[in-house]
């Protein structure tokens, strides 16, 4: 006969195997660990499975650090969607290293790239090279689409070329009366003057091409990096090393770290929005010149990530698109900052942004291709 005792330890046993387990068949999705019959969900997960992406509305708050998704999101939230890569692998993309894109008329996307331009209609593309067109040069460095939906291409070494949609325009050393080979500022103002660079200061009105440079012009500089015309056809230049040379066709007036706010001489790009307001991404900082007022921005007093500013694109919303070291928007308050952490750009070196007219972000990268996606 056993002993009570065992007895007991043995009635004991058989109760707690057949005791029910409440996880055997509860599934948690996404990493959940079931806890007594419920789903344990991690950060930035919900529902009864964890089945829910809690960021999928997250929404940037005013500071570039907060983001609220209801309280149960990570540090930071997912800022884009529908990410979509074009490269020479998975496309017909003619090189990686993208220098400039352009939307026309039809909404066609232009890219301009080391070795061709390409169009894009959304589902097919096109590619112009020196083999197949009569582009006299394969490196595109800027593109611009006039008022009469002509598309301008500046090359270097082979001067600016004109598409209209039927026929290609070359002007260079060989079909005109000034040097033009190497272009890589494009601009245009009210009138439907152009504007570019090639050792000095360029326009041309349609007819006739006119030249300023330190050999017959009071121009301060050569050394031109980026130009823009105000609605008063008052051209800014971005220079190398002298600053901002402001040009209103007669007198020329620079503002550089001596006489301004300009924080550094070496001026990367220049934009104006759509209250005049000048912009200036500098190798210290980006600028904002009101005509009275200068106002920095760096690191030190806004969410920048480096000194080096390059404001790519303004867009239509009033919205700055910047590279600093990663992508940055900001609309004149508030400062969206791209990360690999928030977006689907980590690893990309971004040389060109524009926006489309249903408020596609297209990317051009350095050596990746090309790129879209969307805000959420």
């Amino acid at each position: 006969m056993r002993p009570l005792t065992s007895i007991l330890v043995i009635a004991c046993m058989i109760l707690a195997s057949c005791k029910k387990d409440p996880c055997k068949n509860v599934i948690c999705d996404n990493g959940g660990t079931c806890i007594n019959g419920t789903c344990d969900c991690p950060t930035g997960f919900t529902g009864t499975q964890c089945e829910t992406d809690a960021c999928t509305d997250g929404i940037q708050n005013e500071g570039e650090e907060g983001i609220d998704c209801g309280g149960t999101c990570p540090d930071v939230c997912s800022i884009t969607k529908d990410f979509t890569l074009f490269n020479t692998a998975n496309s017909s993309l003619p090189d990686n290293y993208i220098y400039a894109l352009a939307i026309d008329n039809n909404g066609d996307k232009w890219i301009g790239t080391e070795n061709g331009l390409a169009k894009f209609d959304g589902t097919s593309w096109t590619n112009f090279d020196t083999n197949n067109s009569d582009l006299p040069e394969n490196e595109i460095r800027d593109l611009l689409v006039d008022q009469s939906g002509n598309l301008w291409v500046g090359t270097w070494g082979g001067g600016l070329v004109k598409w209209d949609g039927a026929a290609w325009t070359i002007y260079n050393d060989t079909t005109i009366s000034i040097s033009l080979s190497y272009v890589h500022q494009l601009a245009s103002d009210n009138n439907g003057n152009l504007w570019m660079d090639d050792n000095g200061l360029v326009k041309f009105d349609g007819t006739s091409w006119t030249l300023w440079n330190e050999n017959n012009s009071n121009i301060p500089s050569d050394y031109i990096t980026a130009i823009a015309v105000d609605d008063n056809g008052v051209v800014w230049i971005g220079t190398g090393e002298t600053g901002i040379m402001e040009f209103d066709g007669t007198n020329w007036t620079v503002y550089n770290t001596a006489n301004s706010g300009l924080l550094d001489n070496e001026v990367y790009t220049m934009n104006i929005d759509q209250q005049g307001i000048i912009w200036a991404g500098t190798h210290n900082g980006l600028i904002k010149f009101d005509g009275n007022d200068w106002t920095a921005y760096t690191p030190s007093n806004s969410a920048l990530d480096s000194e080096n500013v390059l404001v790519k694109f303004i867009d239509a919303n009033g919205n700055l698109w910047m590279t600093s070291l990663r992508l940055f928007k900001f609309d004149g308050t508030n400062w969206t900052h791209f990360t690999h952490e928030n977006s689907d750009l980590s690893g990309y070196y971004i040389t060109e942004v524009i926006v489309d007219e249903n408020d596609k972000i297209w990317i051009g990268t350095e050596n990746s291709g090309v790129g879209h996606f969307e805000l959420l």
